[in-house]
């Protein structure tokens, strides 16, 4: 399995987190269907192989199309390939998706979207780039995308930049405070821009905070990792996992997560079927 993340330009940087590329044969051992948990960023996806098939709770199995948005997930999703990967992505930061194309990205909440259905220009566009796998040239027509004037800092990308340095952990009244705004305002701007409320979203920062922790200090229980990242207690723990993963703290930890895991650490991967290995 080969996964790489590459930086946006730095014009893009603002908006963008990453390009990303995944690909392997359809005969790697990875687990089907792959848990993906909610890391709290919008992406465009492109499809250059096989296509991939949703398995929602209820046994119904969804294409995805094989040029799509991909708007905020609020919990788990399964999905599955159906032969061959060969994936490039565009990351967004959050609101980032907004800001380029002016979605209301609450609109999209855990949908996925042909990007046709949007723009059809941009979709062979970008079509075009994908084909000759020139990631430069995806750069160039996401440049193209730029507002024609921007604001040193929106108050969404503020809001985002103090959830994230408290990893989820802060209130959305402390919030509101720290940005002379009023949670009714807040709430509403990022449901708009950011596709998900300030909860879900400090939520998701923090639960993939404690995913994070979790990797990097194995040896560690849960209840320690848990305090660390700010839940009040194991129970706490307990319920955003099952809501956000679908299963326990103890089940999540003992089983194999490869697309999650390196989705959420960045780490680039040129060899990740050996530890996925059951």
């Amino acid at each position: 399995m080969f996964y790489r993340e590459i930086p946006p330009v730095s014009e893009l940087a603002r908006f963008i987190r990453c390009l990303w590329v995944l690909r392997y044969p359809s005969e790697t051992p990875v687990r089907e269907p792959e848990r993906v948990v909610p890391d709290g960023c919008c992406e465009l996806i492109i499809n250059r192989a096989a296509p991939f098939v949703q398995i929602h709770t209820d046994g119904e199995r969804q294409w995805h199309p094989s040029m799509m948005l991909v708007g905020q997930i609020t919990r788990f999703i399964l999905i599955e390939p159906t032969g061959d990967v060969n994936l490039i992505g565009i990351r967004f930061e959050p609101g980032g998706l907004h800001a380029l194309l002016g979605l209301n990205v609450g609109e999209i909440r855990d949908q996925r979207i042909a990007l046709s259905s949007f723009s059809t220009s941009l979709s062979c566009r970008l079509e075009e780039a994908a084909g000759r796998e020139d990631l430069n040239g995806l750069q160039q027509t996401l440049l193209g995308l730029l507002p024609k004037s921007t604001r040193s800092c929106t108050l969404i990308e503020r809001a985002v930049e103090e959830i994230s340095s408290a990893h989820g952990d802060l209130t959305i009244a402390d919030l509101g405070r720290r940005l002379a705004v009023t949670p009714r305002q807040l709430e509403r701007r990022f449901r708009h821009e950011v596709g998900l409320t300030p909860k879900r979203f400090s939520r998701i920062l923090r639960f993939n905070a404690l995913l994070q922790l979790s990797r990097n200090r194995p040896g560690d229980n849960w209840t320690q990792h848990s305090l660390a990242c700010g839940y009040y207690d194991q129970a706490h723990l307990v319920r955003d996992c099952q809501d956000l993963a679908g299963m326990s703290p103890s089940a999540f930890r003992a089983d194999r997560h490869p697309l999650t895991d390196f989705f959420s650490t960045g780490e680039n991967m040129s060899d990740f079927s050996k530890s996925s290995k059951r």
